[in-house]
């Protein structure tokens, strides 16, 4: 099994998941937006988009246990399986 996705594929070989599409990235790729979340500290934090967070299994395969909401209107879709932490409106000092 992949540790990125769960799925059944040869990641570190290259093999792109026939369940989800993804793959080992090429070592000269552009930049752009990503499928997965991008780790700042190894094995402890990342940081990713709302697409990669409603995404239990990749979130599970990546040994996440608990996610930062910082957009509090925004769901928090697996409340059984994280622990969410919600930031309140003004946080940063602005006016809610």
């Amino acid at each position: 099994l992949c540790f990125i996705c769960g799925h059944s594929h040869n990641y570190e070989e290259g093999e792109v998941c026939s369940t989800c599409g993804h793959c080992l990235p090429a070592t000269e790729t552009v930049r752009g937006p990503s499928g997965f979340p991008s780790e700042i500290l190894p094995d402890f934090l990342y940081l990713g988009s709302y697409d990669n967070s409603s995404r239990a299994e990749l979130l599970r395969a990546m040994g996440v246990s608990m996610i930062l909401n910082t957009v509090p209107t925004s769901q928090n879709l697996y409340r059984n399986t994280f622990a969410y932490h919600t930031l309140a409106p003004g946080v940063d000092g602005a006016a809610a």
